[in-house]
């Protein structure tokens, strides 16, 4: 699979949509619980959560990118 870009004026919809996180996963050929949701807006993770994907509020590099390998399983 390539990358894949998503336009919210495509798909019709934005953040805190429960559709949005759906098509996006769809898109990714991913099951929610697979993906890993990062942003800095408290509603838009809490909604990637109630979707079922793994989400985390950004407030920090270091600890994002420690969540981001233990995602991966990689040594952080």
């Amino acid at each position: 699979m390539g990358d894949v870009v998503l336009y919210s004026h495509e798909i019709g919809t934005t953040k805190p949509d429960p559709r949005a996180y759906q098509v996006a996963c769809a898109a990714l050929e991913a099951e929610p619980a697979d993906c890993l949701f990062i942003d800095d807006v408290a509603e838009n993770v809490d909604a990637a959560a109630a979707v079922g994907m793994q989400a985390l509020l950004f407030r920090d590099n270091a600890r994002t990118i420690a969540r981001i390998a233990g995602h991966l399983d990689l040594p952080s």
